[in-house]
C-alpha cells in the first residue's frame, strides 16, 4: 500500500485532535495524524519507524486476538486511552488515542476524598448505621465493635435479627412511621443482641434520608450498656429483696400466722395459680388450694408448717389453679417476723417439673436401651454377615465349579445355574446386614441419581402407602456424583420415611434433582456450604412441618417428635453422617403446618456411570503360568474351594490356615512366592499385619478378603498401602481378574 493511499483514508482526517496511528504487523508507523505528533516525539520515532517495544508488545497481542481492544498507556506525565481495531485482510492495526488525563486525575481526587469521609465516619465514636428495608445498606467500624459482628453478617442478614425479641416490633414500628413522616422522638432506646447471646443496649438517633433514590434511615447508636448496667446496679441495690423474691421459679407467699391471710406474693405464684397479684393478696391462703376442710378458716397444711419450727419441714400438697387445673407441690415453709408481726413464708415449688424430668429420664434411658439394643444388632449382623460371606464364598465357588463340569443342556446346570443366583441375592442381603451394622466400607463410584432414584421408586411406593402420592422431578441431563449406592439409598430412603410419618393423613412426596453451582455469596450468606458444582436431591413433604426450635436439633442423635416406640431419633442423624462422608451438606426448610423440604449436596463428578465396564474378562485371558501363589484363610471351606479355583486355571498353590504358618512357609521357601492371597481377619493376626511384615523382606503382590471391616481389621494399613481388597463373597472370574491384575502391576 503506498504513501499516497494511506494518507488519504477518510477514516483517519487529519484534523482530528485525537492521536490516530496505524502500524503494521510488525509494529512500524504507517500513518499518524498532527495530533500524534507529541507522542511520536516522545517515542523518539516517525513514519516508517517502528515504535518502541512496550506499544509493540500490545499490539502484537491485539494482532494475535483478532479482536478490538483498550489498553491505558502513560506518555510525558499524560494517561491516553487506547483503542486498537486490528485489521487482519489489509494486515494493519489502528490505534485510536483518547488524553484521559484530567479524568484519571478526577478519579483519584474522588477516590481521596471518599477516602477522608470513610475515615471520618470509621473513626467516630458513634456507630452510624443506614437502614433500608429492613436491612443495613452502610456500617461503620464502630457499628461492627459495639454489636460485635463482621460487616459481611450486618449487612446480609435482616437487622431484625440483631435486635433483643421484646424490642423488635417496637424498632420496626418505629422505621416504618418515621418512613411515612410520622413525627415520633428523635431517640430512644432497644437492646442489641451480641454474638454470644447477651444483650446489649443502645441509644439510637435516627433521621430519614435518601439511599440510591429510595428512602432510608441514618442511625447513630451509642453503646449505652455501662449505665444502663449502673442503673440495674443502683436498682437491685435498692430492691435486692424484691428482685429475689419477684424473681424466684418458686412461687412465694406471706401470710400472717394468726389470720392466714396473704399479704404478698410473687409472679411465680400467680402464673402457677393464674390469677393478678389483686386477687390473692388480702385473700385468706386457702385460696390456692381446692376446697377443702378448713381449721379455723386455714388449710391444715398451713396449720402444720406454723406449728413447725423446723425449716426442713416438707409438705407435699395440691394448689388449684383459677382454671381448676391441680397442681402438684411441695411447700416448704418458714416462720419470720417484721414489724413487730409473725409471717409464715410459703415456697411452692411446682411438682410438675419433677414429673417430667422423672419422664425424661426414663425415655432417655429407654433411648439408651434402644442405642445398646441396635449396636447388639450391628455386632451380631456383622457376626453374621462374616460367616455367611464365608459360606456364599464356598456356596458360589463349588457351584461354579460344577457348572464348569456340566454341559448346559443338562438340566443339572440350569439348578446349578439356580443356585449360583440365589447366592448372589444372599450377598446382596448380607451386604444390606453389614450397612446396617456399619461394617461395610464404602466404596464411592460414579452414579448417576436419577437412575438410583428411579430404582428405589417402587420400593418407595410400597414402604410410604397408598394415601401418599409420589411425584418425581429429576433433571433431564443430571451431573454424576462419586458416591457408596447403598449409603445414598439409605440416605433417600430415611428422608422418605421421615417425610411419611410426618403426613399421618396422607399427602404428597416430591423428589427432585437438579445440577446447582454454589458461590461464595450463597456460602455467606446462608452459612454453609462450599463453593462449586453440586447435585442436589430435594425431599419435600406436604405434612405437619417444623418449627425453629425443633429444626435446630433434627439431625441430633435420638432426637425425635415421635410418640414413643415410633422412632428411634437415630433416621435424619444418619443421614447427615453420610451426607459428610460423601463431603456433602444437608439444609432443611419448614414452617409449622406448611410440610418440610430437605436439600441434600452431593459434590458433582467428571466420571460417568457408563464408563465403568461391567464386562467381564474371558476366562482364557485369566490363566495362569505357574506363579506361586500362598492362599491364607482360616475357614476350610473358603480356603479349600481358594485352591482349587487358582489351581484349575494354572497357578501353584500353597494353603495355610494362619499367619503363624505363612511366616514360617515363608522362610522355608525363602519369600519364594509371586503373590498372598489373604482373609483380612485370622486366627493369630490380621491379613494387613501379616503381609505387611513379609514385605518388609520379600517383593510380592497382595490381595486381602474379607466379608466385612471392623476395629479391629486394621483397614486403616490397609488403605495407606493400597493393599488389594477383595469383597467376600467373591466369584472365580473376580478372584482370576484380581490375581491376574496383581501380578501384573508387580511386574511392572
Amino acid at each position: 500500500m503506498d504513501e499516497a493511499t494511506i494518507r488519504s483514508l477518510s477514516r483517519f482526517p487529519a484534523e482530528n485532535p485525537s492521536p490516530v496511528i496505524r502500524l503494521n504487523k510488525d509494529g512500524v508507523i504507517l500513518y499518524a495524524n498532527e495530533a500524534s505528533a507529541p507522542l511520536l516525539s516522545s517515542w523518539k520515532c516517525g513514519l516508517k519507524m517502528p515504535v518502541p517495544e512496550s506499544i509493540k508488545e500490545i499490539a502484537r497481542e491485539a494482532f494475535d486476538h483478532g479482536v478490538k481492544s483498550t489498553s491505558e498507556i502513560e506518555i510525558d506525565k499524560k494517561t491516553f486511552l487506547f483503542t486498537l481495531v486490528p485489521i487482519p485482510e489489509e494486515r494493519y492495526l489502528n490505534m485510536y488515542g483518547v488524553d484521559i488525563t484530567e479524568h484519571k486525575r478526577a478519579e483519584k481526587a474522588l477516590r481521596e476524598s471518599e477516602e477522608k469521609y470513610r475515615g471520618l465516619v470509621d473513626t467516630a465514636n458513634e456507630a452510624i448505621l443506614v437502614a433500608q428495608d429492613g436491612l443495613l445498606k452502610f456500617v461503620n467500624r464502630k457499628a461492627e465493635e459495639i454489636s460485635g459482628r463482621s460487616v459481611v453478617d450486618l449487612m446480609t442478614r435482616p437487622f431484625a435479627h440483631f435486635i433483643h425479641p421484646e424490642d423488635r416490633q417496637m424498632v420496626a414500628d418505629n422505621y416504618v412511621n418515621r418512613i411515612k413522616g410520622k413525627s415520633l422522638p428523635l431517640q430512644y432506646e432497644f437492646r442489641l443482641l451480641s454474638v454470644d447471646g447477651s444483650a446489649k443496649w443502645v441509644e439510637i438517633s435516627t433521621a430519614v434520608i435518601e439511599w440510591e433514590q429510595r428512602p432510608a434511615t441514618l442511625n447513630f447508636l451509642t453503646d449505652i450498656t455501662a449505665r444502663k448496667n449502673a442503673e440495674e446496679a443502683l436498682r437491685q441495690s435498692e430492691g435486692k429483696y424484691r428482685a429475689l423474691f419477684d424473681g424466684a421459679k418458686d412461687g412465694i407467699a406471706l401470710a400472717d400466722t394468726k389470720t392466714g391471710v396473704i399479704v404478698e406474693c410473687n409472679q411465680a405464684l400467680c402464673d402457677m395459680v393464674e390469677r393478678d397479684k389483686q386477687e390473692l393478696v388480702g385473700q385468706s391462703q386457702s385460696v390456692l388450694h381446692a376446697p377443702q376442710e378448713l381449721v379455723s378458716g386455714q388449710t391444715s397444711a398451713f396449720v402444720n408448717h406454723n406449728k413447725s419450727i423446723d425449716a426442713d419441714f416438707v409438705v407435699e400438697d395440691t394448689l388449684m389453679s383459677k382454671s381448676g387445673r391441680i397442681i402438684p407441690v411441695e411447700i416448704r415453709a418458714a416462720r419470720i417476723r417484721m414489724n413487730g408481726r409473725d409471717f409464715l413464708m410459703g415456697v411452692f415449688r411446682d411438682g410438675t417439673g419433677r414429673k417430667r424430668l422423672e419422664e425424661e429420664k426414663a425415655r432417655l434411658q429407654s433411648q439408651l436401651l434402644q442405642a445398646q439394643k441396635m449396636e447388639a444388632i450391628g455386632v451380631l449382623a456383622g457376626g453374621v454377615a462374616h460367616d455367611f460371606n464365608n459360606l456364599l464364598t464356598a456356596i458360589s465357588g463349588y457351584t461354579t465349579l460344577a457348572m464348569g463340569k456340566t454341559d448346559e443342556l443338562n438340566p443339572l446346570y440350569r439348578d446349578l445355574k439356580q443356585v449360583g443366583v440365589a447366592a448372589a441375592k444372599a450377598a446382596a442381603i448380607v451386604r444390606q446386614l453389614l450397612l446396617f451394622g456399619r461394617k461395610q466400607h464404602m466404596e464411592p463410584l460414579a452414579m448417576d441419581l436419577n437412575a438410583t432414584i428411579s430404582r428405589l421408586i417402587k420400593m418407595l411406593d410400597r414402604l410410604i402407602g397408598e394415601d401418599i402420592a409420589i411425584q418425581t422431578f429429576l433433571e433431564k441431563d443430571l451431573w454424576t456424583i462419586l458416591g457408596d449406592e447403598g449409603n445414598i439409598e439409605q440416605v433417600l430412603m430415611n428422608l422418605s420415611v421421615n417425610a411419611r410419618d410426618a403426613m399421618p393423613n396422607g399427602g404428597k412426596l416430591f423428589i427432585k434433582t437438579e445440577n446447582v453451582t454454589i458461590d461464595r455469596e450463597y456460602c455467606r450468606r446462608f452459612n454453609a456450604g462450599r463453593p462449586g458444582r453440586f447435585v442436589c436431591v430435594s425431599i419435600k413433604d406436604t405434612g405437619t412441618g417444623m418449627d425453629e426450635t425443633t429444626q435446630e436439633h433434627i439431625f441430633e442423635p435420638f432426637f425425635t417428635t415421635k410418640a414413643a416406640g415410633k422412632g428411634t431419633g437415630l433416621g435424619l442423624s444418619v443421614v447427615f453422617g453420610i451426607v459428610q462422608q460423601h463431603n456433602g451438606w444437608v439444609t432443611v426448610y419448614s414452617e409449622p403446618g406448611l410440610g418440610a423440604t430437605f436439600k441434600v449436596y452431593f459434590p458433582s463428578s467428571s466420571a460417568r456411570p457408563d464408563e465403568q465396564s461391567n464386562q467381564e474378562a474371558p476366562l482364557a485371558s485369566l490363566q495362569g503360568m505357574g506363579e506361586r501363589i500362598l492362599v491364607v484363610e482360616d475357614h476350610a471351606e473358603v480356603r479349600e474351594i481358594a485352591k482349587e479355583m487358582l489351581t484349575i486355571n494354572g497357578y501353584t498353590v500353597f494353603p495355610v490356615a494362619s499367619a503363624g504358618e505363612a511366616r514360617e512357609l515363608f522362610e522355608k521357601e525363602n519369600g519364594g512366592f509371586d503373590l498372598v492371597f489373604t482373609d483380612m481377619i485370622l486366627t493369630d493376626s490380621t491379613g494387613a499385619q501379616l503381609v505387611d511384615g513379609l514385605l518388609s523382606r520379600w517383593k510380592f503382590g497382595v490381595i486381602i478378603a474379607s466379608g466385612y471391616t471392623d476395629e479391629k481389621s486394621n483397614w486403616s494399613l490397609i488403605k495407606e498401602k493400597r493393599y488389594r481388597f477383595l469383597n467376600k463373597p467373591y466369584s472365580m472370574q473376580e478372584l482370576l481378574a484380581a490375581v491376574k491384575d496383581e501380578l501384573a502391576k508387580k511386574e511392572m
